[in-house]
């Protein structure tokens, strides 16, 4: 089963948000361009940013092996990271969280969610 964080905005229309928790393959294997599709825009754009200021030097230095080895450690942050930094996110938009429910799927959190509200 997994386990999935619901949040709900503070704001005048209500709306809420289902976060799964723990590590994520998605931001494994695609690491600031998850956090892009996932609106975490600054971080991702540092992240890129360092990547490529990385990059440049490993080929001045001829450290070729020092830019895949940060590649590698970063897959790995954006992994085990990556949903804490979209929980942090929603948390400074003003979502607050509500439940956390275990269940197969996704769709049934929701349910789950939405039959114990009404």
């Amino acid at each position: 089963m997994k386990t999935f964080c619901f949040f709900e905005s503070n704001e005048l229309e209500p709306s809420f948000e289902v976060i799964p928790l723990g590590f994520s393959f998605f931001a494994l294997f695609f690491g600031p361009f998850w956090g892009l599709a996932n609106k975490l825009w600054f971080i991702s754009f540092v992240w890129i940013l360092s990547f490529i200021l990385i990059f440049f030097i490993s080929k001045i230095f001829f450290y070729s092996s020092f830019f895949f080895l940060t590649i590698l450690i970063s897959s790995f942050f954006w992994g085990i990271y990556g949903r804490d930094m979209l929980i942090q996110f929603l948390i400074k938009k003003n979502y607050l969280p509500k439940k956390i429910i275990s269940a197969d799927s996704e769709k049934n959190a929701v349910i789950i969610f939405l039959s114990e509200k009404m």
